[in-house]
């Protein structure tokens, strides 16, 4: 297992670090802590500065290398006793890093500020620059200036920035890029100490290529289309987003993630041949991805749904893990099974999709050596054809590109493997409004 660089991103339920965490997992050890969000009488939101031990752990426990964060953070602090505060904070911190301490995303103007925070962000964009000024003179610091930037994810106000229609847009650059060049930094692919973004991102070209996509996906308009606009567009709109990434708790025209998973499960269960269904004794979900598909489709069945593989620890999800090795140590380090549960039993294996395979072999791998009866996969999505060209995943081969389907059975070594049909999932997934199903076709 190679070594990977470990980074303590602070915020990480900012519309930001949501989508910078994504990205960033594909080549390094992430740690995560979300803010601490607290309201007053009136409404507004106010961020409770951590305990200096949480982070010291933290960075003690997993030898972080770097603190990661951005100006979003700062939105929350209401005075300079905050401030003061946040940045005694990080003088500590900076005394258990070694090296380049810190990497700091310097925001002008947030897009997914609502009419409260407007009214005094320039005050606080004064205090943050002169601040950090300050914090960058004291520190081994890298520092990244943008004007603005745009991204599908969206706030802890569920605030897209591309759809707040009562502020005033701005030009901006797209956050995909940003990371991108935070990467390159820590690899030493940029020298400078202070790196700028351009503010080339045309909103207007962003919402004609989602108006094509609501047409038909699969529509090009190479004349209107730019590279950044045409990614944010599709990444909006990304099946896998409901598939797999929103938390199940999340609200998709007034319907639950969780419910909208039930469904999807319910309506693999028509997808399977019904000799199949009576075999099964045991409906089993791979943690946390399979759980909700597998309650839908064991509900259909009426079949005992038992979750006889648990995650070991918090660790997080395997998707973003770019590298095959650290991926398949993760999810090895990550599942265990209920022995006495499963043996000699015959099992219907569910995960959302099958895109690399590693999750899956794995399972299957580990029923075995419980001494399974039989297994039987289901996944209630299609096949996986074909890598994102919208960057939803880590660039890496797809198991489809080089096991045919009807090999996939000897593949994972089980009585059988079936899919949700392309038809059902486009029609379930552009009914909740996610037209990018490239992947799948």
């Amino acid at each position: 297992m190679q070594n990977r660089e470990s980074i303590l991103v602070y915020g990480s339920n900012t519309a930001f670090n949501i989508r910078a965490a994504e990205i960033l997992k594909r080549k390094f050890e992430l740690i995560e802590i979300e803010h601490d969000i607290q309201y007053d009488n009136s409404g507004i939101p106010t961020l409770v500065i951590p305990q200096p031990d949480i982070f010291i752990a933290q960075i003690v426990l997993h030898r972080i290398q770097r603190l990661f964060f951005s100006s979003e953070t700062l939105l929350f602090f209401k005075n300079d006793q905050d401030f003061q505060a946040f940045f005694a904070l990080i003088e500590l911190i900076s005394k258990y890093i070694s090296g380049e301490k810190i990497i700091f995303i310097s925001i002008e103007n947030p897009n997914a500020l609502n009419d409260m925070f407007r009214r005094s962000f320039n005050e606080f964009n004064t205090k943050i620059l002169f601040k950090t000024n300050d914090l960058f003179n004291k520190f081994n610091c890298r520092v990244h200036f943008y004007k603005s930037y745009f991204t599908y994810t969206e706030s802890i106000f569920q605030i897209n920035p591309l759809n707040f229609g009562n502020c005033r847009i701005l030009s901006g650059t797209s956050a995909d890029l940003i990371i991108d060049q935070v990467v390159n930094s820590i690899n030493g692919e940029l020298d400078p100490l202070f790196v700028n973004g351009s503010d080339d991102f045309n909103t207007e070209i962003y919402r004609n290529h989602r108006r094509l996509m609501g047409a038909d996906h699969l529509m090009k308009a190479a004349d209107l289309i730019g590279v950044s606009e045409e990614v944010i567009a599709h990444q909006n709109e990304c099946s896998i987003r409901l598939l797999y990434r929103h938390l199940p708790s999340e609200m998709i025209n007034d319907n639950s993630v969780a419910s909208i998973r039930l469904q999807m499960g319910i309506s693999l269960f028509d997808q399977i041949p019904k000799e199949v269904v009576k075999l099964i004794d045991y409906v089993v979900p791979v943690p946390e991805t399979g759980k909700y598909y597998a309650q839908g489709f064991a509900k259909a069945a009426k079949v005992p749904y038992v979750e006889a593989i648990f995650k070991q620890s918090n660790s997080g999800r395997s998707f973003d893990i770019l590298n095959p090795e650290n991926r398949n140590m993760f999810i090895h380090k990550k599942l265990g099974v209920l022995i006495d549960v499963l043996s000699n039993k015959t099992i219907g294996l569910i995960d959302e999709a099958i895109f690399t395979g590693a999750t899956l072999k794995i399972a299957v791998f580990l029923l075995k050596t419980v001494k399974v009866k039989e297994i039987f996969i289901f996944i209630p999505s299609p096949v996986c054809r074909s890598q994102c060209k919208y960057n939803m995943q880590p660039a890496r081969v797809m198991l489809s590109n080089y096991i045919r389907d009807d090999d996939l059975k000897n593949y994972f070594g089980v009585g059988g493997i079936y899919f949700q049909s392309l038809d059902n999932y486009t029609k379930l997934m552009f009914n909740h409004g996610y037209k990018c199903i490239n992947c799948f076709n």
